[in-house]
């Protein structure tokens, strides 16, 4: 057994009490695996000495026990991240709802404390009497309400003399190899009697040994304010009577903690200190070091946390009044905010913080990279944190919703929730099964919850975008879905109130059309956007007037680039009944959609003029017949120009990731790209001959030729009809059933084998996992990235939708390939470059085995 592996365990407990008991208990269950004879019965024994611990420590409901046993069960991984103990010992997941429900309940339903102005100056005259004690809680007791820090904060970070009223203060990095934040913070009594009373108390609480074991910063914290849980004690005896407390269920009145003072604190500093022209939020979210640090230092606010830290207000003072202390001899503003003073053109006006940033433009590539982590790294992750990161940058729900909320799946990119339909930036099936995982996790508290998220932010986007937590997450959620789904038609405030998401904020995208994932077969309109059908299913046999007049606005833009016709062709057309079409930059004329509708409503017209026999259908009429040929060769014309854009911009995406790769490993062309190639060229070519077709009947319209004798007729159909009528050819027959059949065959005979490429590539794989001697560091997590950088590399097709079909068919057998080698969905992190599995897996044979079948 490794002796400092067994301290690294022990050190995952946030009290001293459980971290003496693991290391006494930990020993025991070392070497248990699945593989050892009668494992669950010694599994089971274990975990019932953990309940005689936590019964000989008075944790008798499953709220008190929550925390302590995720330490324990995070304590276990550490052993093995599967070790087969973490089951027993963790509570039913039933139970985890229901806690879960009633924290966000609790979360929700905090509100407003007030104190006055005279207890808050007896307040700060109390915490500075006790500066002077001998007793090193009174002291910490103090500072917590002078300078707003807990007593971990004290205790690791820097401070450094500014003014007579404020200090730097320099925290350290949340994680390793970024840097740490240094800002001014006012002190609610003379700066250099705080900071004596602060280095006075570093002294006495030497915290040497804790920093020896080198934890990350965020568990030495906790180490401290587990060390020093008499800080806590010592404010409810000095403050108690002043200052309301944060209810507690487990205690029988209520109570004041360390972190309540960042609220009291900021309420009074604002009191104090707050310059006229700057927002109350604005100034308690800089003192309080709630910023968004961009990859270039600079600093953005993040208003995020203001819920835990706003709830304590004075009643005497005004929102957004002047300090009452400003002026007074040694009392300055802030220096960030002199600056701001400085740079505003109009000294009278209130500078908007949020409008004197400058927003994050995100371009398609990034885009695609932020999508591409989150799902990869966070979305299935096994922590917490990890996937309510991911949750949150696909749905873009509260904390509270993810909690409480039940998804239900609505289309493929889409789900129910409650009453919304929202849209999910990945597939919903994806995301309803990282949900319902989610929701089974134990969570750990929820004041923690941002301080991780910010870290997983910084670790996993901070290349890529300003992301630095829950708020952003669902800004970007929400800018990426107005760019994706949001109908042309629909106001963007619209749009995000009726799916429930976040205001974008500093969030834009490159491009700022909407709705271009709409033009998609696999993307719906939502529910609530879709046009409402008018026409009636009898409208076959009305006269064109009543199918074509007054057509609906969101039935003429259903989607983007709903219409695409010839330019020259509508002008001569337009001309032609003396409708003027305006041009480019011109401001006389109609636009080509009005020009369009018009033109149709005088085609309409013109049938209406013609009295027919009662015995005869309104459709045996020309300008019926020339009206629905016309809508049919135009729309015909439209879908055919708008696939072959659409497979045109797939082909360029292919070529270029066909020659990164070959640039890479030398390869063949995909298969794939020459599948589209082939389709595209059968396109264009039924497009030429509709393109042929709909220039008879300009010619016609024109007079160039003889119209239809009135013996002649085509069925009238309503424009919904349209786009589903057969694309026929002059001088070409219609294919037969039988051949359309065969092509069916064929394209069934292809996506087997596309199957079969992907279980034998994903075979290969585990059989190089399972080689003899590999290290787990040379070992590869069978993901989508992998396999579908392993098949494009070797020319074959890596459709994400039958890779996701064959990992579902063996997800049984992988799960157990990935448990016994030990590897969780993170592991690839130790392969930057995933090229490199195609040096170590050849699949040529395969290759050529496909292409000799074909």
């Amino acid at each position: 057994m490794d002796a400092d592996l067994l301290h690294k365990a022990a050190t995952q407990a946030k009290t001293r009490w459980l971290e003496k008991s693991l290391t006494l208990l930990l020993p025991q269950i070392w070497q248990l695996t699945i593989e050892t004879p009668h494992w669950e019965a010694m599994a089971s024994a274990w975990a019932s000495q953990i309940d005689q611990l936590f019964q000989a420590q008075k944790l008798t409901t499953p709220g008190q026990q929550k925390n302590r046993r995720t330490d324990i069960a995070n304590a276990l991984r550490v052993i093995h991240p599967q070790h087969p103990a973490i089951p027993f010992v963790l509570l039913p997941t039933e139970v985890y709802i229901a806690l879960n429900h009633a924290q966000a309940k609790q979360l929700n339903d905090r509100t407003n404390k007030f104190f006055s102005a005279q207890q808050a100056n007896e307040l700060v005259d109390r915490a500075i009497a006790l500066l002077d004690r001998h007793n090193p809680d009174d002291v910490a007791a103090g500072l917590s309400v002078l300078v707003g820090r807990r007593i971990s904060e004290i205790l690791v970070s820097r401070f450094q003399p500014k003014t007579a009223f404020s200090l730097w203060f320099s925290e350290p990095a949340k994680r390793r190899g970024a840097r740490g934040l240094t800002f001014e913070i006012p002190t609610l009594a003379e700066a250099d009697r705080v900071l004596r009373a602060i280095e006075h108390l570093k002294q006495v609480w030497n915290i040497g040994d804790l920093q020896a074991l080198g934890l990350p910063p965020n568990h030495l914290k906790r180490k401290i304010n587990a060390r020093y849980t008499s800080v806590p004690r010592a404010c409810r005896q000095h403050f108690a009577d002043l200052v309301p407390g944060r209810e507690a269920n487990n205690d029988p009145g209520e109570r004041l903690y360390t972190h309540l003072f960042r609220a009291v604190y900021a309420e009074i500093a604002t009191y104090y200190y707050k310059p006229e022209w700057i927002p109350d939020h604005r100034f308690k979210a800089e003192i309080q070091g709630h910023f968004k640090l961009t990859a270039d230092g600079q600093k953005i606010s993040n208003y995020a946390a203001r819920q835990n830290y706003d709830d304590y207000l004075i009643r005497d003072r005004l929102p957004d009044q002047s300090g009452v202390k400003l002026g007074l001899p040694g009392v300055t503003v802030l220096d960030v905010f002199q600056q701001e003073r400085t740079s505003m053109s109009d000294g009278d006006r209130e500078p908007e913080f949020e409008q004197a940033t400058n927003p994050t433009y995100l371009g398609k590539g990034t885009i695609n990279a932020l999508l591409y982590r989150a799902v990869d790294r966070l979305l299935f992750s096994k922590q917490w944190p990890e996937a309510l990161a991911g949750l949150l940058m696909m749905t873009g729900r509260t904390v509270a919703g993810l909690l409480s909320a039940s998804p239900a799946p609505k289309t493929q990119f889409s789900i129910r929730v409650g009453d919304l339909e929202i849209p999910t930036l990945t597939t919903a099936t994806q995301v309803i099964a990282a949900w319902n995982k989610f929701r089974q996790m134990p969570p750990p508290p929820l004041p923690a919850v941002e301080e991780d998220i910010q870290t997983i932010c910084q670790q996993t986007f901070n290349d890529l975008a300003p992301i630095q937590g829950v708020s952003d997450l669902r800004a970007v959620y929400s800018a990426i879905s107005l760019h994706w789904f949001c109908p042309d038609e629909i106001e963007p405030g619209l749009f995000l109130q009726a799916i429930d998401a976040a205001e974008p904020h500093l969030f834009q995208t490159e491009n700022p059309d909407r709705g271009i994932k709409l033009a998609q077969r696999n993307v719906q309109v939502l529910e609530r956007f879709k046009p409402r059908e008018t026409i009636p299913s009898t409208a076959a046999v009305l006269p064109i007037k009543d199918t074509l007049s007054e057509p609906p606005l969101s039935r003429l833009r259903h989607r983007r680039k709903t219409l695409v016709v010839d330019a020259d062709l509508l002008r001569t057309v337009a001309a032609a009944f003396g409708i003027e079409i305006r041009g480019k930059g011109g401001t006389v004329g109609l636009s080509y959609e009005a020009a369009l509708a018009q033109l149709l409503n005088h085609l309409a017209e013109h049938h209406q003029d013609y009295n027919p026999p009662t015995t005869q259908s309104p459709s045996k009429q020309p300008g019926s017949a020339l009206a629905i040929a016309v809508t049919d060769q135009a729309k015909t014309l439209a879908w055919f120009t708008g696939r072959i854009e659409a497979l045109e911009q797939e082909v360029e995406t292919l070529k270029k990731e066909r020659a990164d790769l070959m640039a890479q490993v030398g390869q063949p062309p995909l298969f794939e790209l020459e599948q589209l190639q082939q389709e595209n060229q059968r396109l264009k070519l039924e497009r030429d001959q509709a393109t042929t077709k709909l220039e008879a009947f300009r010619r016609l319209l024109n007079g160039n030729e003889d119209p239809p004798e009135q013996g002649q007729s085509e069925q009238a159909a309503p424009i919904e009809a349209v786009t589903h009528l057969p694309i026929t050819s002059p001088d070409k027959p219609q294919p037969e059933a039988s051949s359309a059949e065969s092509i069916r065959v064929r394209k069934r005979q292809a996506e087997n084998q596309v199957l079969d490429n992907i279980r034998q590539a994903v075979r290969a794989m585990m059989a190089l996992n399972d080689q003899d001697g590999r290290a787990l560091n040379d070992k590869w997590y069978i993901s989508f990235p992998a396999i579908q950088t392993l098949l494009r590399a070797h020319g074959m097709s890596a459709n994400q939708k039958l890779v996701a079909q064959v990992f579902e068919e063996m997800k049984a057998e992988l799960e157990h390939h990935h448990d016994r080698h030990g590897m969780g969905s993170r592991h690839n992190r130790r392969h930057p470059d995933l090229t490199k599995i195609v040096q170590q897996i050849n699949l040529k044979p395969l290759l050529n085995a496909a292409l000799a079948d074909s």
